[in-house]
Order: C-alpha cells, then sequence, then structure tokens
C-alpha cells in the first residue's frame, strides 16, 4: 500500500510472453491491445519515489503519448492483480459552470417541444458512472473486453518479470489518439 504497509491478494499470471513495455523516466509499465485493435489496457508503476497518485496527476496527453511511444516488445513475466473500481458523479454543476446551467433551473429552462407536462420540464441531474474489473475473465469495463490469460509456465532464456506489487495507475486507452477512456490508480485491491 501507499503508506508501505502490506495486504494479501490474488494475483494473475501469464505465461512468458511477447507483450508491449513500456518505460518513461523511471516508470515502468506494459500495454495490453483488446483484440479490437482499438483499445488496450495499460498499467504502469510509477518511478520510485513518486506515488501513484502523484504520478497519475502528472500525466497528461503530452505525457501519455510519450508512455505510449516508448513501447518496446519483450518477452515477459506479467503478474497483475485482481482488481475492481468504480466511479460515480454527478455533473449538473460542471455542465452548468459550462455554459447550460438554464437547463437545470425549472423557472428557466424550455423543453417544452420535448413532451406536455404539468409544469415546466427541466433537467433535474445527470450521473455519469464507470466500472472497470480485472480478472480472470479479462479486463472489463463498458464494452471492451480482454483477456489476460491465468497460466503460469516456466520458460528458459531472457525474459522481463513486471509485477504489479506496488500501487499503480491504470487505464484503459484508444491507441490512435492515446486517449484515456478510464484512468485510475490502485492503491489497495480487492482480493
Amino acid at each position: 500500500l501507499t503508506d508501505g504497509s502490506t495486504v494479501k491478494t490474488g494475483f494473475l499470471s501469464n505465461d512468458i510472453r511477447n507483450e508491449q513495455l513500456l518505460s518513461r523516466q523511471g516508470a515502468r509499465g506494459v500495454l495490453l491491445p483488446y483484440d479490437d485493435g482499438r483499445l488496450a489496457y495499460l498499467a504502469v508503476l510509477p518511478p520510485e519515489g513518486v506515488t501513484a497518485s502523484e504520478y497519475a496527476a502528472a500525466l497528461d496527453g503530452a505525457a501519455i503519448g510519450e508512455l505510449l511511444g516508448s513501447a518496446k516488445e519483450e518477452r515477459v513475466l506479467l503478474r497483475l492483480p485482481k482488481h475492481e473500481a468504480g466511479y460515480d458523479v454527478t455533473l449538473n454543476d460542471a455542465l452548468a459552470s459550462m455554459g447550460l446551467g438554464t437547463a437545470f433551473d425549472p423557472g428557466l429552462a424550455d423543453f417544452g417541444r420535448m413532451g406536455k407536462a404539468d409544469g415546466n420540464l427541466y433537467i433535474g441531474e445527470v450521473i455519469h458512472k464507470t466500472r472497470i474489473k480485472v480478472g480472470e475473465v479479462g479486463t472489463e469495463a463498458a464494452a471492451a473486453t480482454g483477456v489476460i490469460v491465468t497460466v503460469t509456465s516456466v520458460v528458459v532464456g531472457d525474459y522481463t518479470t513486471l509485477s504489479f506489487d506496488r500501487p499503480f495507475v491504470y487505464a484503459v486507452v484508444e491507441l490512435d489518439s492515446g486517449l484515456p477512456l478510464f484512468l485510475g490508480v490502485l492503491e489497495n485491491p480487492v482480493s
């Protein structure tokens, strides 16, 4: 954990195989493309001495692009903890600050063309929810699904071991643009 304490959790492990390893300014990670070739699961261990939250806060479009640009195919033994996360947010204030405040005001909103009601129609609430789960069947995030092989084997030869055994940043990214569709920090995996 971030405070240096430990927890027990289940890990997924692949056969040693070719994966896209990432390396940028002391951070190390892996890019696991989905079958559609458009999206990939990204996991990054921040540099030593930098928390996963600090690292995630510093990620912008350019940094993600440089990280993805550092990808090199190597033989890898990957160890990744099973995890699940969700995020729910009400977007009313954010949308109002972008100029859509009238839509939330019962006295000013004008959605009369949408239907008839005894009072004014207005937007009461806008809610956004995201979920991501990484387990034996792969990654589930919205409609994106990938597979992480869960069988471990011994292979003779050179390979890199990449074990996500401390807090890390994860994302589902669109490969052409580098745009993260999901971005999170795993500090304490769900066992």
